[in-house]
This record gives structure tokens, sequence and C-alpha cells, in this order.
């Protein structure tokens, strides 16, 4: 698929790098959706997003593109970003039935106000930007699942469909609002994550430690049976704290 001569002007700084891929949708049963294999756009074999010699220039996967028919619902071209200021976002499975957005995803797109484009499914967006630092600056995460929405400027590739969302827009630098971005859904969303970890690992400790308490008692009281009238009140007053505890009550 070749872009319009107007993507292709608004576009060019990314044109003339030799990081192109083709692609070719094939079916994944197990994950419910299509995967998109890159291919070398100058042999067919698959392109790797750490290997800079299985890409090609924009002409090559064109032409590749075209010449395998790898159109529309079958495949197209893309572009692999190689930590040299160019990065995307991908919001995936934001836009609604009736053509809205998601409220996060037309928030981010707001603020980035920068070039943007449907997937090939029309389902999800695609924000390319520049970046004046590497985004292992802000983190190492690179995306939110529960939200849908995944940051990139090297090790990944995007489709490009020529596509766009809205206005047509230039490909600018945003780096300070990516920052803002990266804080608020996926360093945020980590934490989250982790305090959800927590809470789940303190739940299976408070399980355990009234089994072994119990186990404990019994044992107690089987050995030294003259305990019973004086350790069973205690146990009470323990199991009674643990469950207001758990109840949320103290």
């Amino acid at each position: 698929m070749k872009l319009s001569r107007e993507l292709s002007e608004l576009l060019h700084e990314l044109l003339q790098l030799p990081q192109w891929v083709a692609y070719r949708i094939v079916a994944n049963e197990r994950k419910g959706k299509p995967d998109k294999l890159p291919l070398n756009p100058r042999d067919g074999t698959n392109a790797k997003a750490n290997d800079a010699s299985t890409w090609g220039t924009y002409d090559e996967a064109v032409r590749y593109a075209s010449e395998h028919g790898l159109v529309g619902d079958l495949g197209g071209i893309g572009f692999e970003f190689n930590n040299d200021g160019y990065a995307g976002i991908d919001l995936d499975d934001v836009v609604l039935s009736e053509g809205t957005l998601k409220s996060f995803a037309d928030e981010v797109v707001r603020l980035m106000d920068s070039y943007t484009e449907y997937s090939p499914s029309g389902k999800g967006l695609h924000i390319l930007f520049k970046l004046n630092v590497p985004l292992l600056e802000f983190g190492s995460r690179r995306r939110n699942d529960e939200l849908g929405i995944e940051i990139y400027d090297t090790g990944r590739y995007f489709t490009i469909t020529g596509n766009v969302y809205g206005e047509l827009k230039p490909l600018s630098e945003r780096t300070e609002t990516v920052r803002k971005i990266y804080d608020k859904y996926l360093s945020r969303a980590r934490m989250i994550m982790r305090i959800k970890a927590f809470y789940v690992c303190l739940r299976a400790i408070e399980k355990l430690s009234l089994v072994y308490l119990r186990m404990i008692s019994c044992w107690i009281l089987c050995l030294v049976p003259s305990m019973e009238r004086k350790f069973t009140p205690c146990l009470t007053v323990i199991y009674q704290a643990m469950e207001m505890t758990r109840a949320g009550l103290i």
C-alpha cells in the first residue's frame, strides 16, 4: 500500500529511513485475533525487531506488499522503531461503535496532538511522534493491558495504514507530553498492580496463619488438656480479631 502524496510529504522523515517491513495478517485462534507477521521486504523471510538487516526501504516494502497481494485484510507495510528519536503509541480497541473514543484514549490523542491513524482493524489507533530522550528514561514498562495502551521507541514495529484519524497533523516532538502520559497510564498502573498483588499475598498469609493457629491450638490442647480452660478464651479473642481485620472493622 503506497501512501498518498500528502502523507508521503508529511511523513517524509520516516520514508527516508531503511526501517520498513511488509506484513502478512495470519489467524491466531488462541489469541482470538489475527497476528501481523512482519516480513523482510527484500526476500519475504521473517523480519526481526532487533535485526536491521531484515528491514528495507519504504519503496521495497511497498513493492513487496503490492506484488504479493498484501493489502487490506491480508497485510500491508510497517515501520520499525529503532531508538532513533521516533516513537509510537498503540491504543488497542478504543474506537467505539459510534466512532467516538474511550475517554482515556480521547485524552491521549488530544494531548499528543501528532500524526494519528487507524490500525488495520479500524478499532485501534496509532500515534506517531518524536522524542528527545529514550523511553527508558521514563521507566521500563511499555504497556498497560487493562486499558489497552502501549508505547514503544525500539524493539517493535507499527503498521502504517495511511487511514488518518481526525485532522491530518504532522509528526511532532512530544517528549514532555509522553512523560505525563507515561506517569499517568503506565507508572501508576504498575504501582496499582503491585498493590493488588501485595493484597493477594496478605490474604493468602492471613488464611495460612489462621490454619496454623488452629493446628497449634489443637496440638497444645491435646498435649496439655489442663490448659483448655485458660487457653480457649485467648484463642477465641485471636480468632475474632482476625475475622474483624478481614472484614475491615479494625
